[in-house]
């Protein structure tokens, strides 16, 4: 081999040797990179925490705390901080409670079929949290969420629905949270704590009942038709109210009075059931815009003596609003109860007038001008001055007292 060839070979097992060289390093970095893309994947699964799941509770623990996990079927309880799904069964330890001081993320919340008591969700303390997302009873009972003492607090951060299936939900915890709230199934969603509530999200119904004896003045409630608004009697407190269903201040037995600090909308299609008895009568008070609409009912309960022809007499404010910011009319107004079934008509652009009741009585209603929703005991039109426009009516009223057959006559005609 002449020195030109020993070159050229030379050159060749050089070339190969580097070859080689940058195969084993690539081979290297390849083999580095798995371990390392595997090794994150793995400490991420570790550091993490547990990965979300569904946990079941059986109440077999030797306390009521949800993180015992002997209170859980497989005896391991839910992460706190992990969104998880949870299931309250069976009739064990049923004042599961959010120990103190404690947040809990929670996907969904469900009292299934198995429930076979009222399970009262309770916390800790005031600083116990959960952060909700569903609610869902398809137990025989009805379930609660928060105890007594508005503990714990219910924060609704994340979208989602509350079905209270036909038996019904409680929630006495404090509400706080801005997400939009569906309210579903065919029994009633209470709300009642003595609590201010800074939920501000939207609550809309589109079955069944909501009853709100609570101030949740920053909240948003939509009824939607087939749906009712009931109110506590102690007063109830939002912010804007839109209604296409019912509108029932109080309860079928109790009276009711309601407080909105935004804007009220009685769409057409909608109905407004409002009862009066002596010295005691549902109200609603607007801040806001009031846009009368649909059909008022009035169920009055005793029989008034004051029919005044100067507006002197008895009357009630049945609607508190903002005169300048009043908009709509009602397609129709009727009362029941002590006089039978009274219809009204509209006269003039202010007021709706009923029947002739005999005994020179009759009753008008204002929808638009200074007297407007107000409800006035007048005598017949012959001897009917409305002297004293303009005068306020002052007599708000929010006591309870049994009602009488009038106004179940008044909710059932409602929801017919």
């Amino acid at each position: 081999m002449n020195n030109l060839q020993k070159f050229a070979a030379r050159i060749s097992q050089m070339s190969r040797c580097m070859l080689n060289c940058m195969t084993c390093r690539l081979s290297t970095r390849a083999l580095l990179a798995v371990a390392v893309v595997t090794g994150l994947g793995l400490s991420g699964m570790g550091s993490g925490g547990a990965t979300a799941a569904t946990f079941t509770w059986d109440g077999g623990g030797a306390n009521n705390n949800w993180t015992t996990g002997s209170n859980w079927v497989g005896d391991v309880a839910p992460t706190a901080a992990t969104s998880n799904d949870l299931i309250f069964s069976g009739s064990t330890r049923t004042g599961a409670t959010v120990n103190s001081g404690t947040t809990f993320q929670v996907n969904s919340l469900t009292f299934d079929a198995g429930a076979a008591a009222t399970f009262t969700i309770s916390g800790g303390n005031t600083t116990s949290k959960i952060v909700l997302g569903s609610i869902t009873n398809d137990s025989a009972f009805l379930q609660t969420i928060g105890n007594a003492s508005g503990n714990p607090i219910a924060e609704f951060s994340n979208a989602g629905t509350i079905d209270t299936g036909t038996s019904g939900l409680l929630i006495q915890a404090l509400m706080t949270g801005a997400a939009n709230v569906s309210k579903t199934g065919a029994g009633q969603l209470e709300i009642s704590n003595a609590k201010t509530n800074t939920y501000s999200g939207i609550l809309t119904a589109s079955s069944g009942s909501v009853l709100i004896a609570a101030n949740i003045g920053s909240a948003d409630v939509v009824i939607d038709s087939g749906a009712v608004l009931n109110t506590g009697v102690a007063g109830s407190t939002l912010n804007n109210l839109t209604v296409s269903g019912t509108l029932l201040p109080g309860s079928a037995v109790d009276f009711g009075s309601l407080t909105l600090n935004g804007n009220l909308t009685l769409n057409p299609g909608s109905t407004t059931a409002l009862a009066i008895g002596d010295s005691i009568f549902d109200s609603v008070a607007v801040t806001g815009t009031t846009n009368f609409g649909g059909a008022l009912m009035i169920a009055m309960e005793y029989e008034p003596t004051g029919f005044d022809a100067d507006l002197l007499g008895d009357s009630w404010t049945l609607f508190q609003v903002d005169t300048a910011n009043l908009l709509g009319d009602f397609s129709s107004v009727t009362m029941t109860g002590v006089y039978g079934n009274v219809t009204f008509n509209k006269v003039d652009s202010e007021r709706w007038e009923s029947a002739y009741l005999g005994a020179g009585r009759e009753f008008a209603f204002f929808t638009s001008g200074p007297n407007a929703g107000v409800l006035y005991a007048v005598p017949e039109p012959s001897t009917m001055v409305f002297a004293g426009i303009g005068m306020v009516m002052f007599g708000w009223s929010t006591w309870t007292r049994r009602r009488s057959r009038a106004r179940l006559e008044a909710i059932e005609a409602s929801l017919a």
